[in-house]
């Protein structure tokens, strides 16, 4: 069988479903934030422009 494991930059990252999860709040909570440039920092990663949060600083709002 092969092993499908994530990148292990992506894994290093929570996407903003994961963060939501983390940190208890909703994804649309953290969509405002983000657009008030509030809560915890955030940035573009990849192609796609896909929305990550690091999770040491995500751990300190939640």
């Amino acid at each position: 069988m092969c092993n499908q494991s994530k990148p292990a930059v992506e894994a290093a990252f929570l996407n903003v479903q994961n963060a939501a999860k983390y940190m208890g709040v909703s994804v649309n909570t953290l969509y405002v934030w983000r657009h008030r440039r509030q809560g915890p920092p955030s940035f573009r990663m990849g192609p796609a422009g896909r929305v990550m949060y690091p999770p040491g600083p995500a751990r300190c709002v939640a």
